[in-house]
């Protein structure tokens, strides 16, 4: 039973001096991982411009109201676009409305690839532009999603109604919404 004790005894000591090494080790570590959060803390402090300061090298002067609200304006207009894309080519139908060529245009981009199936989340979709009596000039369809990387998938694939086996989809083109200045 003496013998028996002493182990436990050895056991218990040589528990405690793991137990020891090991917040000694944690410790270390916590040490060294403070001191690269301080480094990242202050590259960040030194490299780090507001955008009031940008905005005021870049204009010389203090920004007016109308020099930031311009700036703002173009900023979410941009995000707006990036969830939007436009189909060109589809022809103007009493019996097919926007909402209906798009709900095609993905069945047919879905069916021509193996891999994972678009589903996007359509935010609307409609035609742009002045309706013309002559109706031989389709309007473009604009078509906003809940996201950018969906408009990406979808303009990613679009080159596949091309190869597609019925000819309304390869009259069809696909191109991201651009401003009028970019247009050009």
């Amino acid at each position: 039973m003496n013998s028996n004790l002493r182990i436990c005894k050895s056991a218990a000591a040589k528990i405690d001096e793991l137990k020891s090494e090991k917040l000694a080790d944690q410790k270390a570590l916590i040490d060294c991982q403070q001191k690269q959060l301080d480094s990242v803390k202050s590259t960040v402090k030194t490299e780090m411009k507001t955008w009031s300061e940008i905005v005021k090298t870049n204009i010389g002067q203090n920004p007016s109201a109308n020099v930031i609200k311009k700036v703002v304006r173009s900023t979410v207009d941009q995000n707006e676009r990036n969830k939007s894309f436009i189909i060109h080519g589809a022809t103007e139908k009493e019996d097919k409305r926007p909402e209906d060529i798009l709900t095609d245009v993905f069945f047919d981009l879905n069916n021509q690839v193996d891999s994972v199936s678009m589903r996007p989340q359509v935010v609307s979709v409609r035609r742009i532009g002045v309706q013309k009596s002559d109706k031989s000039v389709a309007r473009p369809i604009r078509v906003t999603l809940t996201n950018s990387d969906d408009v990406k998938s979808v303009l990613s694939r679009s080159n596949l109604l091309k190869k597609s086996p019925e000819e309304f989809f390869r009259k069809l083109y696909l191109a991201p919404d651009r401003t009028p200045e970019e247009r050009k």
